[in-house]
């Protein structure tokens, strides 16, 4: 996986897709109401409709890596 594989869609005012590296600098700055943990664990309700695989070229995602990736 790399910063350019997309891990799901924002469910926010409007439907975007998010990649592991816009998600990062999304926490970095502090634009996102939760943490990379909470994102990450599919237990916490966020704004993050989770994938399983990229849309876009069929890598399955592996949250732990992508939890990893984005501390």
């Amino acid at each position: 996986m790399t910063s350019g594989t997309v891990i799901g869609i924002f469910n926010d005012d409007t439907l975007e897709f998010v990649t592991i590296g816009a998600l990062k600098r999304k926490i970095k700055h502090h634009e996102v109401p939760f943490k990379a943990k909470e994102y990450c664990d599919f237990l916490y309700q966020t704004n993050l409709i989770h994938f399983n695989y990229d849309p876009f070229n069929g890598e399955k995602i592996d949250w732990n890596i992508v939890l990893k990736a984005l501390k």
